[in-house]
């Protein structure tokens, strides 16, 4: 391979190492976006309705087998295991 090309595929792979290390951190560059988006996805996820209205509108809160407060806790909980998941992998 001559000189050029190998010059050339450096230039490459530094472009890609920059662009992975400034693409890196998201969750400490946007702490308050992740934080505030955290803490609504842990009230609204409750109260979220699956289903059709063929088998009918159930909600976890419906179902009556934990707490409103129970089941916020353990969304927020589950909120941060993925963001401590993708913040690590």
């Amino acid at each position: 391979m001559s000189f050029y090309y190998k010059e050339k595929e450096l230039r490459a792979v530094e472009g890609k190492l920059k662009t992975t290390i400034k693409g890196s951190g998201f969750l400490l560059k946007n702490f308050w976006k992740v934080l505030v988006f955290g803490i609504a996805f842990s009230f609204f996820a409750p109260t979220y309705v699956s289903g059709n209205y063929l088998s009918g509108y159930r909600t976890a809160v419906g179902m009556n087998i934990y707490s409103y407060q129970g089941l916020v806790i353990f969304s927020a909980l589950l909120y941060t295991f993925f963001c401590f998941l993708g913040h690590f992998v």
